[in-house]
Parts: structure tokens; sequence; C-alpha cells
């Protein structure tokens, strides 16, 4: 029996790994001696918080894949969990020249027109800033956050095809060459990171990020076995973790979230609040920037706090306003 996700841990999960993000991006964009103390203190989870996100994407999109309706009726829901909050964002930032342009540009929308157009079909690089917004400080990106989303839509549109590949005889053999593969590829790049124009980017790009969506998905598929060999793979996990062997890091960081964050009872219960995960994701950035463009400085603990405060706030009002509302058309028309 496979196992059918509820509201669980890892909503509690995504919701750290998101806040480990916003600690990293704030320290790269303030620039301030608290935050990247903060910041470094926190590496450990933030380093590696997009790849976990990966590895949760991989168990839960091939899970909602296997439970789908029909194949119309699975992307339509993925659109509805991607897009609408994403869109929204997409306007909002391509406005923010009327907010805190300086002036250089008046007249000139060219720049905001490609943002919106170049972002809004997830072609992030093609346009990461706005012409005289930010300008002024320390970095002028609009949202950098935004990379990682390119990736998850590839992944969705991958997955019927993975789907027709794992399920079938010996499918953990065709996970394992997949995940051979993803190290191939990215070790190659960064071999020759002298001779790769943007090898680093390339590098980060879906098939060097394919080890941890099939770890994720591995466990999804072996999940009851994961869950009868609880405490003995607890333990190895957390070893090995520790061991910090660079091959198995990602199957084993993807064991341990399993039999943590899914097999466990919940710890923390979201259901009043709602999934505000990718709220605080995708909005986090630009938030950041409009403060300190607006003279704020993040060098108390206060400032901390007025920060996030304000990224729950907007991130929870588009889960209430846009995000649950489109969620709920996931079973009409398809």
């Amino acid at each position: 029996m496979k196992y059918v996700y509820k509201s669980n841990n890892l909503d509690f999960l995504r919701l750290v790994l998101a806040t480990a993000v916003v600690f990293l991006h704030l320290a790269f964009l303030a620039k301030t001696p608290l935050t990247e103390s903060v910041s470094e203190s926190l590496h450990w989870l933030s380093g590696s918080a997009v790849s976990t996100f990966f590895i949760v994407s991989g168990f839960l999109i091939y899970m909602s894949y296997d439970r789908r309706k029909t194949l119309i009726n699975y992307f339509w829901g993925r659109f509805l969990r991607l897009y609408p909050a994403y869109i929204l964002l997409i306007l909002f930032s391509s406005c923010l020249y009327f907010l805190v342009g300086d002036g250089s540009s008046v007249g000139n929308y060219a720049s905001e027109i490609k943002y919106f157009i170049a972002n809004a079909v997830f072609l992030n690089f093609l346009a990461p800033t706005i012409d005289g917004v930010f300008s002024t400080n320390p970095e002028p990106f609009i949202n950098g956050s935004l990379w990682t989303l390119k990736i998850e839509v590839m992944f969705y549109c991958m997955v019927p095809i993975i789907y027709m590949l794992l399920e079938r005889k010996y499918s953990y053999l065709y996970m394992l060459v997949i995940y051979v593969l993803s190290f191939i590829y990215k070790d190659f790049i960064l071999l020759h990171k002298d001779t790769i124009p943007m090898a680093e980017t390339l590098a980060s790009q879906l098939p060097g990020q394919m080890m941890y969506f099939v770890s994720g998905i591995f466990c999804f598929k072996y999940f009851d076995i994961l869950k009868r060999q609880f405490s003995a793979l607890l333990i190895a996990s957390v070893i090995l973790m520790w061991l910090n062997f660079y091959y198995l890091q990602p199957f084993v960081i993807a064991v341990f979230i399993t039999l943590v964050f899914i097999s466990l009872p919940n710890v923390l219960s979201f259901k009043k609040l709602g999934d505000i995960s990718y709220g605080v994701y995708i909005f986090h950035f630009p938030i950041i920037q409009l403060f300190i463009a607006n003279g704020f400085e993040f060098n108390t603990v206060s400032s901390y706090l007025v920060l996030f405060t304000t990224i729950f706030v907007v991130s929870t009002v588009s889960w209430k306003l846009v995000e649950a509302p489109s969620l709920r058309l996931k079973n009409r028309f398809f």
C-alpha cells in the first residue's frame, strides 16, 4: 500500500526551509555584520535548504501524479499550486519602478515589460533586474529565489515520463541510473568550470538536481519498507549524514526526512495558518529589497522581527486570498 499524504510535519519542514533561505538571502542583500553572522551560524541549514526542497518535491509530486485522475488533472493541479501566486508576484515586481524607481528611466517601460515577460514564463535569468529599481541597494536583483521554480516546472513536465519508467520491475535500478547520471553531469560541469561558461549555473540546473528529486521518489515508492525498518534506518541515516559522504548525501537526507517528518506524528498543526511556505519562499526577496531601498538597516533583533512579521503576513494573505482559493478549483473543469 502506497503512502497517502496528509497535512503533517512536511508543512513544518518546508516552512523551516523557506525561513532558512530568508536568512541566507538577507545576509546576501543587506550585508550587515548581524545578517552575515546569523547566516553563517545557520549555514548548515540554509546551505542545504533548496536541495531539501527538491527532495520533498520529488516525494510529493510523484505521489500527486500517482493519485491523478487524468493527465490533464495532474497538470491543472500543478498549475494551480504554483502559478496564481507566482504571476501575482511577477506583476507586482514589474511595477516596483513606480514605488522605488530612481527616476532614470521615466517614460521608458521596456525594462519593466521585459522583466514581466521573461519572468512570467520562468526565464528569470533573462531579466533578473529592472532599470532604476534597487539601483542603490547593495544588490540590484528583484528576486533571486525564482531560479528554482524553473527547475520545479521542468520536473513537473518530466514526471509522466519518469513514472512510466519507474512503475515496472526493477524500478530501483532505473532510479539508481538517474541518480548516478545526475552526479556525472554535475561533476563533469564543475570539473571543467574553467572552460565552460556559467559552469556553476549549469551545474545547478535540472540534470544536476535530479539526484534529489529521485531520492524523494525512492522514499515514496518504498515508504512502507522504510517505515518498517524505522529504528535501524534512522540511526544509519544520522551516522551517514554526520560522516557526510558526498555521493550518498541526497539519498541519506531523503531517508532521514521520510523517517522523521513523514513517519512520526505531527509536531505542529498548520491547518489554521495554512501552507504559507511557498509564499515565504517567493515573496521574501523583494520584501527584503524594499526594506533596504527605504533605508531599513538590519542590525538589530527588532529589525528581524519586523521583517519576518511582514513576510509571514504577506504569505498568509497570499495563502488565504490566492493560493487556497485556486487550489479549490483543482477538481473543476478537468
